[in-house]
């Protein structure tokens, strides 16, 4: 990758048929008549660089934040559950009392385990992770912030083909 003047120019072959670019501001493609080659050149405004990467700090903060509010949403219900435990395991409620309290207030108990949305993601959980400076299994991690292990897998195998 080379830069000049905020433009940055992949030197690889391109086919236009591998990539569906969205001719932009931000990125087209080009053919070079001198060496009839394909490259894709990202064009940053100097005006529009500061607002791209402030918009993109912002998404990632929400993000962030988001999965923060989750993990915290999931360790009370994991408190609410290990306490309805413990007062099935003193015999102070039947399985029939305990199976219909969680029932009645699944919210309060039930992790729902979701599809991570991309690639990003991954990224994020892995940085809160980091900065907790913990260990963790990954289907520990999974349970905490709501994500479905397979999907992590899924989007690993993708990042994958990029490295």
């Amino acid at each position: 990758m080379m830069e000049t003047n905020n433009n940055s120019y992949f030197l690889q072959d391109v086919e236009p048929e591998d990539f569906n670019l969205i001719q932009s501001v931000w990125v087209s493609t080009i053919l070079r008549k001198e060496t009839d080659e394909n490259f894709v050149e990202f064009n940053i405004p100097e005006s529009g660089y500061q607002q791209y990467v402030n918009s993109h700090a912002d998404r990632i903060n929400t993000i962030r934040d988001d999965y923060y509010s989750t993990a915290i949403q999931n360790l009370l219900k994991k408190v609410s559950y290990l306490q309805l435990m413990v007062q099935f395991s003193q015999g102070l409620i039947d399985e029939e009392e305990f199976k219909e309290e969680i029932r009645s207030d699944q919210n309060k108990f039930v992790i729902n385990l979701e599809p991570i949305k991309d690639v990003d993601h991954i990224h994020i959980v892995f940085d809160i992770l980091k900065g907790l400076n913990i260990e963790i299994s990954e289907n520990d991690a999974c349970e905490l912030f709501s994500i479905d292990p397979r999907s992590v897998s899924d989007c690993s195998l993708r990042l994958d083909k990029f490295i």
